[in-house]
């Protein structure tokens, strides 16, 4: 098992990578593999990474692949075998770097594009020690049926691939494929500025939770998607690369492919009210509670008033008195204000006074006009201007990891991680996730923060005696000092 495992270890690699480099230079490539997913597959996924080669400095330079110095000391510190990875870029460039994956029932697939079909055969022979099979019809199998390939075609599977199951692939049409189907979505694939997009079949993907025994998580999700939207049939998430930022758009889709109505009736942030927290804090974020929100949950509180103890009563009413924009800065523990908008001055008074007289919240609060202001200390800073990308969003969330107060709250060196915004906002009826991180070359970035926190993770770590004790070891059993530091 031991000798299989390491035959096959170099096309397993082979198959990460692609999927980590793969590109699409030309979209017609990517639909016709889009053409042999079925329509009921439960997610599919492709991707188009050109830039993330751009990014990577890769090039392939005789028998041996470069790449940009963050890449290789990952390779480096993994101890990877530079032979293997030549290997792994060599079947690399006999693809036509295009990828798709997808589900479909149990089973999972990735499947690409060859330049070669017998080239491919004498690579996969040179890296695993096994020849494909020849299966008859033009099928050719490998490490017991789950590599299979057709024509220029190759699938993978965690699982023995059936032939018959991919010659109905291959012959599906029109609106039995995801590409006849879903043609809006394949657009968005075949972009090459979309280095990753993915398509989830909502009913598809609860039914296979039921039958795989998750019938109450089905029956959960089935309910709180009917809380939130109107026919919610599927989810849409497109990835964008570019050299200055990443950037991730999260959608709910109806039948019709169009933005699912959302059911939640949330305002939008009013930037001006945010003054009264600190916006150039590391950490920043707003959401706001339109009057109709407000409405609805009373409703809910009258309908499930007598579940609901004396002092629970009161609270709810009390949060039931917010209104219109909440902001949250922090800069640390000791450096943060919350603001909190209500429906009038006394609200906001009242509401004061209460969590003063608890006692148990050791902060400053005070109310301004109709909101109610809590901060760590006196003398915190508020003021600045709000994230720009807040504006006409129902919540927004910033991270800013050049602030210098990174410093105490991060242990790894952020410098140089740019700055990070997660909004949620209208989009027609419906309502879109957008992410965007904000940063130069992001991927040798990224590839910098994986190296940092490796080396972090890797380094011996240190315990005191006093912690030891913490585990029912005295420190005098182990001989040392009451806080002395020891290293394992």
């Amino acid at each position: 098992m031991n000798r299989l495992f390491t035959r096959l270890a170099p096309v397993a690699l082979a198959l990460v990578m692609i999927i980590m480099l793969g590109s699409c230079s030309k979209s017609g490539d990517m639909e016709a593999l889009l053409k042999t997913v079925p329509a009921d597959a439960a997610l599919v996924a492709s991707f188009n990474a050109d830039e993330v080669l751009d990014q990577l400095d890769y090039k392939q330079e005789g028998d041996h692949a470069t790449y940009c110095k963050e890449l290789g000391q990952i390779i480096e510190a993994a101890g990877m075998d530079r032979k293997v990875l030549n290997m792994v870029t060599d079947g690399i460039d006999l693809t036509d770097k295009v990828m798709v994956a997808f589900a479909k029932g149990n089973t999972f697939y990735v499947t690409f594009s060859v330049k070669d079909a017998d080239n491919f055969k004498k690579w996969y022979a040179g890296v695993s020690d096994e020849e494909l099979e020849d299966e008859g019809d033009g099928f050719f199998s490998g490490n017991a049926g789950r590599i299979m390939l057709k024509d220029n075609q190759v699938w993978a599977s965690s699982e023995k691939i059936q032939v018959s199951a991919l010659e109905e692939m291959l012959s599906l049409s029109g609106d039995d494929s995801f590409a006849g189907k879903y043609s809006a979505m394949v657009g968005k694939m075949c972009d090459k500025s979309n280095y990753g997009c993915a398509f989830l079949n909502i009913d598809e993907s609860i039914s296979l939770i039921r039958k795989s025994g998750g019938a109450s998580e089905a029956a959960q999700m089935q309910l709180a998607l009917g809380m939130l939207f109107k026919d919610a049939d599927y989810l849409s998430l497109v990835a964008t690369l570019a050299s200055d930022k990443v950037t991730g758009e999260l959608t709910v889709l109806n039948a019709k492919g169009e933005p699912a109505e959302f059911l939640i009736p949330m305002g939008k942030i009013n930037t001006g009210a945010m003054n009264k927290v600190n916006s150039d804090a590391a950490f920043v974020a707003a959401i706001d509670f339109s009057p109709e929100l407000m409405s609805k949950l009373q409703a809910l509180k009258t309908q499930y008033a007598a579940n609901l103890s004396g002092t629970d009563a009161l609270v709810a009413d009390m949060l039931l008195n917010l209104s219109g924009t909440t902001a949250f800065s922090f800069n640390g523990p000791l450096d943060y204000i919350v603001s909190v908008g209500m429906k009038n001055a006394d609200a906001a008074t009242g509401l004061g006074k209460f969590l003063s007289s608890s006692g148990t919240m050791p902060v400053k609060v005070s109310a301004a006009d109709k909101f109610l202001i809590i901060r760590s200390a006196e003398n915190v800073k508020s003021g600045g201007n709000a994230p720009k990308s807040f504006s006409g969003n129902f919540f927004g969330l910033y991270m800013d990891f050049e602030n210098p107060a990174i410093k105490q709250l991060v242990p790894m060196n952020m410098s140089g991680m740019g700055n990070m915004t997660l909004t949620l906002g209208p989009d027609g009826k419906g309502v879109m996730l957008r992410s965007e991180w904000v940063v130069k070359d992001p991927v040798k970035t990224s590839l910098k923060l994986y190296s940092d926190w490796y080396t972090q993770m890797s380094a011996p770590a240190v315990v005191t005696a006093t912690q030891l004790d913490a585990y029912s070891r005295s420190a005098e059993e182990f001989e040392l000092e009451p806080d002395s530091d020891i290293a394992y």
